[in-house]
């Protein structure tokens, strides 16, 4: 338990300093017993929904941090409540809705880009975990094929999106530049199709409002798969990487909407 209250304490710094706060030092980072650990769990799990809930009222770059911000606490909270044998909090978000397959009047060219790369990844997650399926054995099997079939319905929902607005869906590629030659290295695939997820959604909310809440659960979802499949867990999902003063790390130029940067 004391590695993952320090967990919390890394965290909730790295997001005042992203935020542009000033964070103080913490009295203690070990909860003091099980009931202690899952009220932390609690508070997390609604300092997650209350990010959230700022998302209307903010602008893009916000937004993004919001959704990274929240997606952090709710893994916390998942690994606080878990280490203490407690069953983890819900995070208090209304259920997103597929993002809405009206004509608009006026397209907004931006939020439609990020819709194209949020289905890029959609498609990338489809033919992965085709992939991971076929390299993993029972329960994990299973949960790969679920996972497909998820990824397939989200694809299916921004197709339909995107035509509705006046736009052609991109379409997914003959095959994608990944690998699983081993149960390990499928299980690590799958990992990397859920962060990348995680960066095209939070990139949804800084470019739509229209879709931030489609965004955010997207954000909680991949990060969350993410960490299932054994991924590193980071303080900001999504985001790069951050210095102690909470700006990106310098990084050479990726992409993030699928594996071997080919999605």
């Amino acid at each position: 338990m004391q590695q993952v209250a320090a967990s919390v304490v890394d965290a909730c710094t790295a997001h005042l300093r992203a935020l542009g706060a000033d964070p103080v030092a913490p009295a203690s980072a070990q909860p003091s017993a099980p009931g202690d650990a899952s009220a932390l769990a609690q508070e997390l799990a609604a300092a997650a929904g209350r990010a959230l809930d700022a998302l209307p009222g903010v602008g893009g770059g916000m937004a993004r941090l919001l959704c990274s911000v929240a997606a952090s606490r709710a893994l916390l909270a998942d690994a606080t409540a878990t280490a203490v044998g407690a069953p983890p909090p819900p995070v208090p978000l209304a259920p997103a809705p597929a993002p809405a397959a009206t004509a608009s009047p006026t397209p907004d060219a931006e939020g439609v880009a990020a819709l194209q790369a949020v289905l890029a990844g959609e498609h990338a997650a489809v033919w992965c975990y085709g992939l991971v399926a076929g390299r993993l054995a029972d329960e994990l099997r299973a949960r790969a094929l679920e996972a497909a079939g998820a990824h397939r319905a989200a694809r299916d929902d921004l197709t339909s999106t995107l035509r509705a607005r006046g736009a052609e869906p991109v379409g997914a590629r003959a095959a994608y530049d990944a690998a699983a030659p081993t149960a390990e290295a499928a299980r690590l695939l799958a990992a990397s199709v859920e962060e990348r997820l995680t960066a095209v959604y939070a990139d949804l909310a800084a470019a739509s409002r229209t879709d931030r809440d489609l965004a955010a659960a997207g954000v909680l979802r991949a990060a969350g798969a993410a960490r299932g499949w054994g991924g590193t867990t980071v303080n900001l999902p999504g985001l790069p990487a951050t210095g102690e003063d909470g700006l990106p790390l310098p990084t050479g130029t990726t992409t993030a909407t699928g594996p071997g940067r080919s999605a």
